[in-house]
């Protein structure tokens, strides 16, 4: 039987499972930084636990995000003043084809906004959850984003030394196997 898993699903906890890629850790439990399929990776090494991998699913389904929507993406570009981003789902449904947005420096957080750096926000490659706020201008952005709420922000994120990151604060993750502390906007969730 196949199991689909929506985009922020709880999947087990880190006592009984290793996080795979499409997955995240937030305090001891595995969740889904993907929509697709649930796939169970099977160690040779009775010492090692089950890895918990997602195998992401496209839409077959043509839609488009609205303001309002939550939506997941990728970082695939870091400015001083803005991050762009490759939306990949909205809400649970995975795209058949991605759209760029935006998330402008003033759209980061609600709180300090004149303080908020770009690179201590985000990185590329981060997974995060946005909402759309409005349409783009013609500059080849398609969505404006906001992650200015605690439940917005980065889900995923590998450490620049390529390690899976876990949630230290809602300014910090900190690397899992360095143990080392890198700056994001992270979302909060319950």
């Amino acid at each position: 039987m196949t199991k689909f898993i929506i985009t922020g699903q709880r999947l087990g906890q880190t006592s009984q499972f290793e996080s795979g890629s499409g997955t995240y850790i937030h305090e001891s439990y595995i969740y889904s930084s993907v929509c697709g399929k649930l796939i169970l990776e099977e160690s040779e090494d009775l010492n090692k636990k089950t890895t918990l991998t997602i195998q992401s699913l496209r839409s077959k389904t043509s839609i488009q995000p609205t303001v309002g929507d939550l939506v997941t993406g990728r970082v695939s570009r870091i400015r001083l003043s803005s991050a762009q981003i490759e939306i990949l789902c909205i809400g649970d449904l995975p795209l058949k084809e991605s759209f760029s947005g935006i998330i402008r420096k003033q759209d980061v957080r609600s709180k300090n906004i004149d303080r908020v750096v770009m690179s201590e926000s985000y990185q590329p490659g981060d997974i995060v959850r946005a909402e759309v706020i409005s349409l783009g201008e013609s500059r080849g952005y398609s969505f404006y984003l906001t992650s200015a709420k605690s439940d917005l922000g980065v889900i995923h994120a590998k450490s620049k030394f390529g390690f899976k990151m876990k949630v230290n604060s809602e300014e910090e993750m900190v690397c899992e196997k360095t143990n080392n502390i890198e700056k994001r906007k992270v979302a909060i969730l319950d």
